[in-house]
């Protein structure tokens, strides 16, 4: 896992942003993701343009965040929300996959909506809750 961490370091001390992403994403640890979320102000990385994150890093960034708001619910609906701005629904690597993954964070997020409705970050999850709702009817 240090190793792993040591690559992400390197690679966003060279600002190469989807790298770093994809290195924690690949290793499916929660934790990894988290630090490169920690270490990347969303707002900056989504005002590249075009933006650094290719496709599939963007739906499985949105997959994996999404599966848990317990924690750091604030940092990961940032990233969840400029995620979805970024993404291109019309994109052939992530078309098939986009409705699944958003269905499946609707989910998580209505959940937590019910289960923590005076949270900090609800009003977050309640608009993120809508912009998931209209990617979705694109879909329809």
């Amino acid at each position: 896992m240090q190793l792993i961490q040591n690559q992400i370091k390197s690679f966003l001390s060279k600002k190469q942003y989807n790298a770093a992403f994809q290195q924690a994403l690949t290793a499916q640890n929660l934790s990894l993701v988290l630090y490169v979320c920690e270490n990347v102000d969303p707002s900056t990385l989504f005002d590249i343009n075009p933006c650094p994150l290719e496709q599939p890093v963007l739906i499985s960034l949105i997959q994996q965040i999404g599966g848990d708001l317990a924690n750091q619910s604030i940092l990961k609906c940032s990233y969840i929300d400029e995620a979805l701005g970024a993404l291109d629904i019309q994109h052939s690597s992530t078309r098939e996959h986009v409705p699944k993954v958003l269905l499946s964070t609707l989910t998580k997020l209505k959940s937590f909506s019910v289960a923590q409705p005076n949270h900090p970050a609800i009003k977050h999850v309640k608009k993120l809750e809508r912009v998931i709702q209209g990617v979705l009817r694109d879909f329809e």
